[in-house]
């Protein structure tokens, strides 16, 4: 495949701006309560209370990073909660559908996920955002050689398919097991 021009590859930036949009992301903290998923129901419905009580607490003034600290299992509880920023779809959808109520600085109700019982805070949401040409030229440039080679390939694949005789010796296949 020949090399690109600059306008085959603005052309391609500009037929394809979902390949070069940044997805929405979502700053999350986080109070993991886990919870061995085989048991009883018994002890979800206690951690469920706890995450009540946490959330309860919140709404109260106690700090998220601070009873992140306290009562978290994961491995964010160190930062205090802090996940960082995540793209959506990163989390269970029970998580998301929580996730996406929520206003910047609010707190979620407990969501029940598999590995336990979740509190979030959103600290942060940025919108999806479409990277300018200049920024993302050198990822076109490889997406479209990507796509020429595939099509090259392809019609190759299909040429191929067209021009070759195929034939079958049947001669040569022996649908008998004795010999």
């Amino acid at each position: 495949v020949a090399p690109p021009e600059e306008r085959q590859l603005k052309q391609f930036y500009r037929d394809n701006l979902d390949k070069f949009t940044e997805a929405a992301q979502n700053h999350l903290s986080l109070i993991l309560l886990k919870v061995d998923p085989s048991v009883a129901k018994a002890v979800w419905d206690a951690a469920l209370a706890e995450g009540a009580d946490l959330v309860s607490r919140r709404a109260d003034g106690a700090d998220f990073s601070e009873l992140a600290k306290l009562h978290s299992s994961d491995t964010s509880a160190r930062q205090g909660g802090d996940m960082g920023y995540l793209h959506a779809g990163m989390l269970s959808a029970a998580a998301e559908n929580e996730i996406s109520r929520l206003k910047v600085g609010e707190v979620s109700s407990p969501v029940r996920l598999l590995e336990g019982i979740a509190v979030f805070r959103l600290e942060d949401r940025k919108a999806a955002r479409l990277r300018e040409y200049e920024e993302v030229s050198k990822r076109a440039r490889e997406l479209w050689l990507r796509d020429q080679q595939d099509q090259a390939w392809a019609r190759l694949k299909e040429t191929l398919w067209e021009k070759t005789p195929i034939s079958i010796h049947n001669a040569s296949l022996s649908l008998d097991s004795g010999g």
